[in-house]
């Protein structure tokens, strides 16, 4: 499911996510910004995220809060490539 997993326009669910998580690409999952992103999300595949390609997705529901929480695991070079970081005063502080 390497191309499915690249594919924003796909109508993603958690449902889905959780049925097909051991084929599916989490290298491109994390930069996909059509998935239906949530702390939930985050968390329910915690190891399997890769946090670089995270940083740099702006689709994802960025917060002060979620930023603290994952702060050791965000990638700040990623964040220069994350518009919605770059373009938030409260969150580029985080960069």
């Amino acid at each position: 499911m390497f191309y499915l997993s690249q594919n924003e326009a796909f109508p993603w669910s958690i449902e889905f996510i959780e049925k097909h998580h051991k084929e599916l690409d989490f290298f491109f999952l994390s930069r996909n910004k059509g998935l239906p992103w949530s702390e939930e999300l985050l968390e329910r595949y915690f190891k399997k995220w890769k946090w670089n390609e995270l940083s740099r997705n702006s689709a994802l529901p960025w917060s002060v809060e979620l930023l603290e929480k994952y702060k050791h695991k965000f990638s700040k070079i990623g964040f220069y490539e994350n518009e919605t970081i770059v373009n938030d005063e409260k969150l580029q502080v985080y960069m």
